[in-house]
């Protein structure tokens, strides 16, 4: 008991440090890792009023694979991002951007205003072709794809 009326004041202030240092990790624990919100925050707000269904996705990748020079076709969604990826079959460079261009239609004008594209065209086939691959990019912003060659 003398040894605790002796060391009080450093007893007090252990506990007070003790109880700073523990807030102080809290702070920066939620500094660090903010609340469990989603993973892309607010850059999604508004997609449930445009939101493409999988049996959309489907159907779009049936449509693509209606033209006899397209082997694959992948449709996948990432949030704001439609990945478009095909695999064709010996033809030039042109025909290939040509399809794709015509996948545009296949989205309602609400959906190519909201969403951004990015097309990839790859030609399995060939495998030495200068050509290939072929990527493409829509903004929503834009009415027109941008193709690297």
């Amino acid at each position: 008991m003398k040894f605790i009326k002796k060391q009080k004041s450093k007893i007090l202030i252990g506990i007070l440090l003790l109880i700073i240092g523990i807030s102080v990790i809290f702070l920066i624990k939620a500094f660090v890792y903010p609340s469990n919100g989603p993973i892309y925050g607010n850059r999604l707000n508004g997609i449930d009023d445009v939101e493409i269904k999988d049996n959309r996705i489907t159907e779009i990748e049936s449509s693509i694979l209606h033209n006899d020079k397209v082997k694959e076709v992948e449709v996948l969604l990432q949030g704001k991002l439609i990945n478009i990826f095909i695999d064709v079959d010996n033809i030039d460079a042109d025909e290939a951007k040509k399809i794709l261009n015509d996948t545009l239609d296949d989205f309602s004008a609400g959906e190519k205003d909201f969403y951004d594209f990015q097309y990839f065209i790859t030609n399995n086939s060939d495998k030495d072709s200068e050509i290939y691959p072929i990527i493409g990019y829509k903004s929503k912003l834009s009415d027109i794809i941008s193709w690297s060659e």
